[in-house]
C-alpha cells in the first residue's frame, strides 16, 4: 500500500533552523525586541509579547540581530499570528549563507543542537 501523505508539493521550500531557548536571535520591530523561534531564507517565527500584537497581512520592517552580533534589515508581511507566536514572510529571501552561518554557530556553541 502506498503512503499518500507526502504526495504533492512540499509546504517547506527552504531549510529551517529551530533555535534552542538560550540561543535565539533578537528581532526588532518598531523599537520592540522579540525572540526568533525559527528562521529560513523566506521567513521566520517569533514570540509575541501580548495577544493581538500583530495582524495578519500587516507589512513590517524589521532588524534581525544574530548570535554572532551581525544584523540584517528586512521587510516582510505577517502571515499569521496566535496568542504566542507570529510568522513573517520576507519580501525578499535572505542569503542562504546567513542560514549556514547560523547553523555552524549553533553547532559550535550548543553541542546538543541538531
Amino acid at each position: 500500500m502506498q503512503d499518500t501523505r507526502y504526495n504533492g508539493k512540499n509546504r517547506r521550500e527552504h531549510y529551517r533552523i529551530r533555535y534552542p531557548l538560550t540561543g535565539r536571535p533578537r528581532l526588532t520591530i518598531s523599537n520592540n525586541e522579540y525572540e526568533v523561534v525559527d528562521i529560513s531564507e523566506s521567513g521566520l517565527k517569533f514570540l509575541c509579547k501580548k495577544i493581538n500584537e500583530f495582524r495578519a497581512g500587516s507589512e513590517v520592517r524589521l532588524e534581525i540581530t544574530f548570535n554572532d552580533g551581525g544584523s540584517l534589515h528586512v521587510r516582510g508581511k505577517i502571515l499569521r499570528t496566535t496568542e504566542k507566536v507570529s510568522v513573517i514572510s520576507f519580501s525578499e529571501d535572505i542569503p542562504f549563507g546567513i542560514i549556514l552561518k547560523e547553523q555552524r554557530y549553533l553547532k559550535a556553541h550548543y553541542p546538543e543542537y541538531r
